[in-house]
Order: C-alpha cells, then sequence, then structure tokens
C-alpha cells in the first residue's frame, strides 16, 4: 500500500503478543488506560493516543479522563503518548504540560 504505518485499536492492541509489522514501520495504538499504554510499550509500539482526555461528540458515554489523570498515566508510560478527546490547537501547550508530546484530533483541528 506504501504506508509508513498503522494505527490499531484497543481491541487490536488486546489480541496481540507480539509487534504485528517489523520495526521499518510505525505502529500506533489508541489507549484508554494503564494496561493498554503498558501493553504498547511492552510490544515496543511507537506510540499511543490516549483518550479520551476531555468530553468529546465522537463519544458522548464515555468518562474523560480530565488533565490529571491524563498525566499519571502519561508519566507511567513508556512510549510517546498524545492527547485525544475534545482537543483543540490551543490545547497543545497544556497538553505537553501534562507529558503529552502533543495532541490528535479531527474536530477541534481540522474543518470538517
Amino acid at each position: 500500500m506504501g504506508a509508513d504505518g498503522i494505527h490499531l485499536t484497543s481491541q487490536w492492541l488486546s489480541d496481540l503478543n507480539e509487534r504485528p509489522l517489523s520495526r521499518s514501520y510505525l505502529i500506533g495504538v489508541s489507549c484508554h488506560n494503564a494496561n493498554d499504554l503498558a501493553k504498547a510499550a511492552e510490544l515496543e509500539l511507537d506510540f499511543a493516543v490516549l483518550s479520551p482526555v476531555l468530553p468529546t461528540i465522537s463519544h458522548p458515554n464515555a468518562q474523560p479522563l480530565g488533565w490529571r489523570e491524563f498525566a499519571e498515566l502519561t508519566k507511567a508510560a513508556n512510549l510517546p503518548v498524545y492527547a485525544l478527546g475534545g482537543m483543540r490547537r490551543e490545547m497543545v501547550d497544556m497538553a505537553q504540560g501534562h507529558g503529552a508530546q502533543g495532541v490528535a484530533g479531527i474536530r477541534g483541528l481540522w474543518v470538517v
């Protein structure tokens, strides 16, 4: 396909026992808790998006982590983590101040 990598859901992550592609490909994963982040690090994945940090339209019934819990989870993570869920461009500094590499999202970052 010519891709540089893939992004896995947390469900796919739970089904894995080893890194699914060689290190020549980037592998990102959606994480929602400490167990997900630990498994992503154990499998030597390249980065995680941790969500939802704040309330988000795309997952209205999900319980947001909030910045404090996000920071605690990110501090314990052994891979780069991006904040996801309710993010906007102006939140990059806030996210990085809580241990994130940056922010990820759609609605708050792009005109859709």
